[in-house]
């Protein structure tokens, strides 16, 4: 069970290594793999997931595409500007339109869009920026994507096992040395 505070949960050491190697490759990673990695047992780690996922913080657990090898040689994303009082339904819409994968909603009042789609041709970009047009959406520009990259939140990451995490609080800050060259 996991604790809440101010309407958030509330999440430990334990729970953020967990969620740090389900970040890393949550289909590759078992809770053989994690329980070793930060030093408790299995069901503990199955229990702490179980609890994560009924939380609403583990909310699916998805594949990372390669959109370009699959055939979608353009990927682009669009920023656009929606009415303040239509802008989560806009984005919603959005989401109906075939090609696009992801909306992100700005707290801006301009530019309070970040749509990004993927084409096979410049004639299915051409109709999904006309279906955005007809949202009711100013379209500012249009960038191609040519690479995403990713990693794991390192604020879930563990820097040290739990055996030795024992004797350092929780809320420990490390400080790092500067490097050799600007001592």
């Amino acid at each position: 069970m996991v604790k809440e505070q101010d309407g958030n949960v509330v999440l430990d050491d334990l729970d953020r290594e967990i969620l740090y190697e389900l970040q890393q490759d949550a289909r590759k990673t078992t809770h053989e793999e994690i329980s070793t990695t930060v030093g408790v047992s299995q069901s503990t780690v199955r229990n702490r997931i179980t609890a994560l996922e009924e939380a609403g913080v583990i909310k699916t657990y998805a594949p990372e595409l390669d959109y370009e090898r699959a055939g979608f040689s353009l990927r682009v994303q669009f920023i656009c500007t929606a009415r303040m009082d239509h802008r989560h339904q806009a984005a919603r819409d959005a989401l109906d339109i075939g090609g696009v994968i992801t909306v992100q909603e700005m707290v801006t009042s301009e530019h309070n869009l970040l749509i990004e789609v993927i084409a096979t041709s410049s004639q299915d970009l051409t109709e999904i920026t006309r279906e955005l047009g007809n949202l009711n959406l100013d379209i500012h520009t249009s960038q191609i994507v040519t690479s995403t990259f990713n990693q794991p939140f390192n604020y879930f990451e563990h820097s040290h096992s739990r055996a030795e995490s024992s004797d350092v609080p929780e809320d420990t800050t490390i400080e790092h040395a500067p490097p050799a060259d600007q001592e």
